[in-house]
């Protein structure tokens, strides 16, 4: 009479750990570009929360009002009397913004007319520090744009889009 096996070899186990391993590997890496796409679209919408602010205290002291951001996100709202009237301070080292005017001269900041229309209209690119954008260089992230053009009107565009209605024009 022979007895019947009863549990798992070892080899059975060992099999299931790796195909485990395996999957884990895919989930921890779909889990990190996640996180890195929140974090960019988290940035790219404090800054345009920031810019939106900005223009809606010029138009309603109907005077000239400062924007100015820096490099990890953070950004200030600004009186000619140099009155900080709104901050956001950040601590995303992950992320990058780099600020630039039309003509692509670096720039971090405008101004807001009492009208809403920007001194010079600004471009901010938010970009991950570890990994590439999507379409440059085999990268997998999603990186963001946050336009203010001549009217003052703010927009969060990809820069990486084809087609609309998320493509930066």
């Amino acid at each position: 009479m022979t007895s019947k096996q009863q549990g798992m070899t070892l080899i059975e186990l060992l099999i299931v750990l790796v195909i485990t391993g395996i999957l884990l590997m895919g989930v921890i890496s779909t889990g990190k570009n996640y996180m890195t796409n929140a974090k960019v679209r988290s940035t790219s919408e404090e800054l345009r929360e920031g810019l939106l602010y900005a223009r809606a205290q010029a138009i309603t002291r109907n005077t000239v009002i400062n924007f100015s951001a820096t490099a990890n996100g953070s950004w200030q709202v600004i009186t000619p009397a140099k009155v900080v009237i709104q901050s956001r301070s950040t601590n995303v080292a992950t992320v990058n913004v780099n600020g630039a005017d039309a003509n692509g001269t670096p720039r971090m900041s405008t101004s807001f007319s009492g009208s809403g229309r920007p001194g010079t209209p600004v471009i901010f690119d938010i970009t991950p520090q570890s990994v590439s954008c999507s379409g440059t260089n085999g990268g997998s992230a999603n990186c963001l744009r946050v336009q203010v053009d001549n009217g003052g009107q703010v927009k969060i565009c990809n820069p990486g889009a084809a087609s609309a209605p998320y493509a930066c024009a």
